[in-house]
């Protein structure tokens, strides 16, 4: 599906360890600071909210790639950009549901 090392590739990677990284610090912290109605809805809307926030971040680094003559990366921002945003919208509306 993808080139070895391909820009895409590493993008999407990166940008989903992020994610989980955030939500996993997130989860953590609210687990540990006592809240005890913890369930698996909060976790699907901080997931939901780190991707949301990584996505958004993701749109101005790929109009920077574009204008600085990367347009491989500037798409492959893009598209990580794109599956982060319907991601946030799913998880966020899944956890919506669930609680």
């Amino acid at each position: 599906m993808f080139k070895k090392n391909s820009a895409l590739q590493k993008t999407l990677i990166g940008s989903f360890i992020v994610v989980l990284l955030i939500t996993v610090v997130t989860v953590t912290g609210d687990y540990s600071s006592g809240y005890s109605g913890f369930g698996f809805s909060n976790a699907a809307f901080y997931f939901g909210l780190a991707a949301l926030g990584v996505g958004l971040a993701a749109l101005p680094i790929a109009i920077i790639f574009y204008i600085a003559g990367k347009p491989e990366y500037g798409k492959a921002f893009l598209l990580t950009c794109g599956i982060l945003l319907l991601l946030s919208g799913i998880s966020c509306s899944s956890a919506a549901f669930l609680s």
